[in-house]
């Protein structure tokens, strides 16, 4: 059966300042999303899941937290970014497609 697990890397000195290797995500719009239906697949440390449609496809949109002990959400999304396109991730990872901000 499959396992869970994660490394935090939140506040790393190491990668301060470290450029990202990947292009950029695309920022789509939240209204984008199709939430009806939505279910809520999963809440932990750093912010909650929730199924959804964007494009057609079915998705998982996880909302951060601002802070978290994990780090913020800006350490993750950081992390997000340098695994690169959701083509050049490693295959034993959950790709990240798209990125909604919220001001």
């Amino acid at each position: 059966s499959p396992r869970l697990s994660w490394l935090a890397l939140a506040g790393n000195p190491r990668l301060v300042g470290a450029p990202p290797p990947g292009a950029p995500l695309p920022v789509v719009r939240l209204e984008d999303i199709d939430f009806s239906g939505a279910e809520a697949l999963g809440k932990g440390a750093s912010g909650t899941v929730k199924s959804a449609v964007w494009r057609g496809a079915p998705c998982a949109v996880k909302q951060l937290l601002v802070k978290s002990s994990d780090g913020t959400a800006k350490d993750e999304m950081a992390t997000l970014q340098a695994l690169g396109s959701p083509e050049a991730a490693p295959p034993s990872l959950i790709k990240a497609i798209a990125v909604v901000e919220d001001p």
